[in-house]
């Protein structure tokens, strides 16, 4: 009938508007990455498309230390700076557990959840939290985490292409390398020296860490 035609129409509608908020995300990111003037910048640029786009209120870029077997913070943005732990363990951790597996980690009642006790977040209270390995090639580079602090509805669709987005922040990583590593660099993107703070004022500000 004509309503199921109308509401038909409608969710067509609001799958094509979704698709285009993805692909414009990427490209954003993309984008980013190829012509940002220092890394510090890219970072800050990127962690904050990764919000907006999501609706999470924070993202950190974890890098993998497979010989001492840590997940090492080396970006994040949207959360106090001095309540984030600079590393923790692989082993026994949600975002750990996706670089192990390379498997994507979504829980939306992480505030119940043993493993939060060793994350780099667990003193705000994370109720949502997203984990996607991040790749380049064979080699797990570390993960990307998404966490917002309030209960969130699960989505699937938005863990989907979600990973799409790790992958974008793994091809930066690659690009400018990692702390303790030769930078591969591939554009006009230098490599910046200590852990100092960006961004917004107060609670939304990128931090870095010892790139």
């Amino acid at each position: 009938g004509v309503l199921s035609d109308v509401t038909e129409n409608q969710r067509s509608q609001d799958e094509l508007a979704a698709r285009n908020k993805e692909l414009m995300t990427l490209y954003r990111i993309s984008e980013v990455t190829l012509t940002a003037t220092s890394t510090e910048r890219a970072y800050e640029e990127i962690l904050r498309e990764v919000c907006r786009a999501t609706g999470f209120a924070i993202a950190v870029i974890e890098r993998h230390d497979a010989h001492r077997g840590r997940l090492v913070v080396t970006a994040s943005w949207g959360a106090p700076a001095d309540r984030i732990r600079p590393e923790m363990p692989v082993q026994g951790t949600l975002a750990g557990t996706a670089v192990r597996n390379v498997q994507a980690i979504a829980e939306f009642g992480a505030a119940n959840r043993a493993e939060m006790s060793d994350d780099v977040l667990q003193a705000l209270g994370i109720h949502a939290y997203l984990a996607f390995p991040m790749a380049v090639g064979q080699e797990v580079v570390g993960a990307l985490v998404l966490a917002h602090p309030s209960p969130m509805e699960p989505d699937r669709r938005l863990v989907r292409w979600a990973g799409s987005l790790a992958n974008g922040v793994a091809q930066f990583l690659d690009r400018v390398g990692t702390p303790g590593s030769p930078a591969r660099e591939r554009g006009p993107i230098p490599p910046v020296g200590g852990g100092a703070a960006a961004g917004e004022p107060g609670a939304r500000a990128l931090r870095l860490f010892g790139v």
